[in-house]
């Protein structure tokens, strides 16, 4: 049968193909890229995340943070596609990249706080004194993220003349003790973590500097030794 004069024929954005997107090509081809999207955000957000509280914090918050905030991302993607094609007409990958826009920018931002966060420097100033003193030298550093508490451990090495500058960030009390203060507790605690600065049998610490903050059901502490000449520390931290 012959065409009728006048007749074109249907695209994409015609009305009897339906909406831009709607067909099944489309549709897997919008799963896909949702799928591949996705994949990214949650290594970003566990990379992010262990960067500071370590693996077990990345697997458990990253798989509940991915669970609540890939889906609000993706309706927010859609809201503004929604609002971009009444100002013009998206065909399916242009819609496709909006809807996906959201997740891609928090992906990058989270893997560069992650990159950044993993700086031993900017741990330090987190957590132990801001801005750190010129002649820190860190050795080693654990952080941990639980379910509502944080702690942390350097080992560093730092000139005498900035020590003030160290302690001046709280209140410490400080202690000497000419044999030596007990660390059992501490080299116990290094044999169940990985990575957890532990002084060795050779290190004695004369000096320690203690600080307590009444916060939640524990509190905040944190506890510096160090040797005879105060250069070097190894300082424990936890918060609930």
């Amino acid at each position: 049968m012959g065409r009728s004069e006048g007749w074109e024929e249907p695209t994409l954005e015609d009305p009897a193909r339906g909406k831009p997107g709607t067909g099944r090509v489309e549709r897997w081809h919008r799963r896909i890229v949702i799928g591949v999207v996705g994949a990214v955000y949650f290594a970003a957000l566990c990379f992010d995340i262990g960067a500071e509280g370590g693996r077990d914090a990345a697997l458990f918050y990253g798989i509940t943070g991915f669970a609540i905030t890939f889906p609000i991302l993706l309706l927010l993607g859609k809201f503004v596609a929604a609002v971009v094609g009444k100002i013009r007409i998206l065909k399916a990958g242009a819609r496709i990249a909006v809807i996906v826009a959201p997740a891609v920018l928090l992906a990058g931002f989270l893997a560069y706080e992650g990159y950044r966060t993993q700086d031993p420097l900017v741990k330090f100033q987190r957590w132990m004194v801001s801005p750190a003193p010129p002649s820190l030298r860190i050795v080693s550093v654990y952080t941990y993220k639980g379910f509502n508490y944080r702690d942390w451990a350097f080992h560093f090495r730092i000139a005498p003349d900035d020590l003030p500058k160290l302690l001046a960030s709280r209140p410490y009390r400080h202690e000497v003790d000419p044999a030596g203060f007990d660390l059992a507790q501490v080299r116990g605690n290094g044999r169940r973590r990985p990575d957890f600065p532990v002084p060795p049998s050779d290190f004695t610490a004369i000096h320690r500097y203690h600080f307590h903050a009444p916060t939640g059901r524990v509190g905040y502490d944190v506890t510096l030794y160090g040797d005879a000449s105060q250069t070097e520390f190894y300082a424990y931290g936890y918060v609930e």
